[in-house]
């Protein structure tokens, strides 16, 4: 049943308890998406390392507002608009960006490891690219991608669809209609 078209007659009081159940419903559906992105990887994706908690902090940071005109939903954990929209990443507090390539040093800063642990290593054929490099490693470990910047594309597919937001908050229409109903 599409509510396209549909005016409820509210009083202000019923006006906020249906944006409420909105603004609930809108979260539910947003954190089991996010949950759905962060879930165990399969075998063979990301290598099998382990989540960073990404999705899961996402989906726990999510804030729901209502005013007497509808609701609002806001995503502050860092990095989500970046999913949602895209762009470019650069550093702000060194030179280059350190991108993980190997599971021992996921979800760790290189400066978080003893000052010896590392050191740049630039490949001499192909890209140039430079790393760094594990320092008591043989054969030769590299553990991080420096690069000054890099470039991430739209994840639409992270986020709920228009669709799923509208059917999700028919059924709470519908459900807040026959509540009502039942009250008269």
């Amino acid at each position: 049943m599409a509510l396209k078209g549909l005016k409820l007659q509210l009083n202000p009081s019923g006006r906020k308890r249906l944006c409420g159940k909105l603004a609930t419903s809108l979260k539910r559906t947003f954190r089991r998406k996010f949950n759905e992105n962060g879930a165990a990887p399969k075998e063979g994706e990301r290598g099998g390392w382990t989540s960073t908690g990404f999705w899961q902090k996402a989906g726990d940071s999510i804030e729901t507002d209502t005013t007497p005109g509808g609701v609002s939903l806001r995503v502050p954990q860092k990095g989500v608009g970046l999913q949602y929209r895209g762009g470019t990443v650069k550093p702000t507090d060194s030179k280059n960006l350190a991108i993980p390539l190997v599971k021992s040093v996921y979800g760790q800063r290189p400066l978080g490891f003893p000052l010896n642990e590392f050191f740049v290593y630039t490949a001499k054929t192909g890209k140039k690219n430079t790393f760094l490099a594990r320092a008591k490693s043989q054969p030769l470990e590299l553990c991080y991608l420096l690069k000054p910047s890099v470039t991430i594309n739209p994840h639409p597919e992270k986020f709920p669809t228009d669709e799923q937001i509208i059917t999700d908050a028919e059924q709470v229409v519908r459900n807040h209609i026959a509540i009502e109903k039942l009250k008269k």
